[in-house]
């Protein structure tokens, strides 16, 4: 089957959104447009200024209800994979790298929570956000989006993000 005749321009358009993000460094808005497979991310996703009123994952997991929209702070990680390879789906921990034993375990709803990139459909994208959006475990990152599934701490806390800033050098 021949390919598209827009492939070759959606390369290019992945290949200049990897190479300019740099490495260590926190993405733009201006430098995430797609990934591989033709899916791209919606657009404002990635936002240059962290959105105001951030808590705490610890909190959140306490505090949020179904269909609230949240904005909540805190660090790639809690998990020993922390980012799918195939959806768009991290866990976010309240704490950085050396996590205390629940939260690394992801036993403690409260310490971590769960974000989703989803599509129209309500299901996570097709996408590997280490790929296309330069998470990395520990990446510092305040997202703002719509609790899916808030279970009052018997389950992580489920974050549809609408927008997420990835803290430069964080």
């Amino acid at each position: 089957m021949p390919l598209p005749r827009f492939a070759p321009l959606a390369a290019t358009v992945v290949l200049a959104g990897v190479a300019l993000a740099g490495c260590g460094e926190a993405p733009s808005a201006s430098t995430v447009a797609s990934v591989a497979g033709g899916v791209v991310l919606p657009a404002g996703l990635i936002v240059e200024t962290a959105p105001e009123g951030a808590a705490d994952v610890e909190t959140l997991g306490e505090i949020a209800r179904d269909g609230e929209v949240v904005v909540a702070h805190g660090w790639v990680g809690g998990r020993a994979e922390p980012i799918a390879k195939d959806a768009a789906v991290f866990t976010l921990s309240a704490v950085m790298a050396g996590c205390t034993k629940s939260c690394c375990a992801g036993k403690d709803g409260a310490a971590l929570l769960v974000v989703e990139i989803s599509g129209r459909d309500g299901r996570p994208l097709a996408v590997n956000l280490a790929e296309a959006a330069g998470l990395a475990p520990n990446t510092e990152v305040v997202v703002k989006g719509r609790v899916a599934s808030a279970k009052n701490g018997e389950a992580p806390l489920v974050i549809r993000a609408e927008s997420m800033h990835v803290v430069a050098g964080g």
